[in-house]
């Protein structure tokens, strides 16, 4: 029994956004693995492509170009692929954009126009698959999120909304649907390597900053997602419902285990002083080394602030003397040091608290 378990061959699997980049490699990962892969985009050239060399590699791979966010296109367009080639047994809604700005001056028609590839295409292709699967009382749906669905990012706060929607659209599918026997899960990609991200792997400084933060030290090649995508659409998942599976290199932990480490944003409730630390991020900037440090005392007490990198490695010593009551502010050029995450502690009396803060050069 346990030899079949993660057998797909002859299922029927649409993928969406699939001419190129994740999309194109989980289509051809999972025909490589038997299943037959609907293959789909806006643009009809970069479709025949697609489908002719995975068919090339003896793939039974079908195109279908149709816009994701268009209702009818997408109600018509699922009902031709059930004529032509048969019930979708997999569904694997992988269609997204990137746009970068600054959350203060991103425009109101890119904003409207991320969400709506990025999430509501999400809600109606899902829909109208999910129709047919109710009826048969079987289906795997796979929605792909982000590491940003966890994490937010300068310049990409409304990519990081619409991944934390996709998050959340999963598990509610997954509540609702999963009486019918479909189990509704997600992928988290970390940084992959691929058209999207291009810019950022060609950025030194990004691409020092993201290997420091990454367990694995490295970016993922775009073939480490398939693994995750037969698993979750195979009967070896079928106790698995919303669940989000990040395939990240170990980031996210990482990220999440560094507060951990230096007792992160905790205070000491047992001081009977009212003291505030304030860090003076960098994120507006994160290429500037400076950093504003500023606290309040209610009395006059011995302070230390420490800055420690990812290893709990004291790196600098900024304070540690007796301070009198009131505001004190502490300037620290961080040039010295390399790209990455930093954890900046500050003891005063019974008062201990831990902030992060990047660094990218």
């Amino acid at each position: 029994m346990s030899k079949n378990l993660f057998d797909i061959k002859d299922k029927i699997a649409l993928v969406t956004g699939s001419s190129k980049g994740l999309g194109y490699t989980l289509a051809e990962g999972m025909g490589q693995a038997g299943v037959i892969p609907i293959l789909n985009s806006r643009t009809e050239m970069e479709l025949v492509a697609a489908v002719k060399k995975l068919r090339s590699q003896d793939i039974h791979a079908h195109g279908y170009a149709f816009d994701v966010t268009d209702e009818d296109a997408v109600i018509e367009n699922i009902n031709r692929i059930i004529k032509d080639v048969g019930e979708i047994d997999i569904l694997i809604n992988n269609a997204g954009i990137q746009i970068r700005n600054p959350l203060e001056t991103f425009d109101t028609e890119d904003w409207q126009q991320l969400l709506k590839t990025n999430l509501t295409a999400v809600f109606l292709v899902s829909r109208e698959v999910a129709k047919k699967m109710l009826k048969r009382k079987s289906g795997k749906i796979i929605n792909i999120c982000s590491i940003q669905s966890e994490l937010g990012r300068c310049s990409i706060t409304p990519y990081a909304a619409s991944k934390g929607g996709i998050k959340m659209l999963t598990k509610g599918m997954a509540t609702e649907w999963g009486k019918y026997n479909i189990q509704v899960n997600g992928i988290g990609p970390g940084y992959f390597v691929t058209e999207m991200t291009r810019p950022l792997v060609e950025n030194k400084e990004f691409d020092e900053w993201l290997r420091s933060r990454t367990p694995a030290n490295r970016w993922g090649k775009p073939a480490e997602l398939i693994g995750a995508a037969i698993f979750l659409s195979s009967r070896a998942s079928d106790y698995v419902n919303g669940h989000i599976l990040y395939v990240d290199g170990g980031m996210l932990p990482a990220w999440f285990a560094m507060g951990e480490r230096l007792n992160t944003d905790v205070a000491d409730k047992s001081s009977t002083s009212v003291h505030s630390f304030e860090l003076g991020q960098n994120y507006p900037n994160p290429f500037n080394p400076e950093t504003t440090i500023q606290f309040n005392l209610a009395e006059q007490t011995f302070v230390s602030l420490l800055v420690f990198d990812l290893q709990g490695r004291e790196v600098a010593n900024l304070v540690n003397r007796q301070l009198a009551v009131g505001r004190h502010t502490v300037k620290f050029n961080a040039s010295q040091l390399p790209s990455g995450l930093y954890l900046y502690q500050m003891k005063a009396g019974g008062f201990t608290q831990t902030k992060k803060l990047s660094l990218l050069k």
